[in-house]
């Protein structure tokens, strides 16, 4: 009886630990997962943004003119092309992330460059329809 008493705490506490280590891993993945796929539909509609800030800057907004404003058209557009190029960029590493669970992405990055900008709103369907919240 003394070895009862003795082993049934430690194996209660053995099985208990066992099963909250397996809980835990369970939801960690699947946080990791979520995060992928929100991830993902941020950065794709982070890009259609920047494309769209660059195409609806208007430089006649500010109080310039002459060199100083083809200065500022310079350099507003040097910005914005340099943002679009990072956000495209982080637009697609999020969806190449994203492919081992949604693989018709991979077409978004693979074959059309443009396409985080073109189909941005395909895209992001397209996730949410896979999303595992959704499921």
């Amino acid at each position: 009886m003394d070895a009862v008493a003795i082993v049934l705490p430690i194996a209660s506490t053995l099985i208990g630990a066992g099963i909250t280590y397996v809980i835990n891993v369970r939801q960690r993945r699947r946080n990791y997962v979520e995060d992928l796929f929100n991830q993902a539909i941020g950065a794709v509609a982070a890009a259609s943004a920047s494309q769209r800030f660059v195409n609806a800057a208007d430089p006649k907004r500010v109080d310039l003119s002459g060199e100083a404003l083809r200065d500022f058209n310079r350099e507003l557009r040097k910005r914005g092309i340099e943002n679009e190029a990072q956000k495209a960029a982080e637009a697609w590493e999020a969806l190449a992330k994203l492919s081992p669970y949604v693989p018709e992405v991979a077409d978004y990055y693979k074959r059309d460059n443009l396409a985080v900008f073109d189909q941005a709103d395909e895209i992001i369907a397209l996730i949410r329809e896979h999303h595992p919240r959704s499921t």
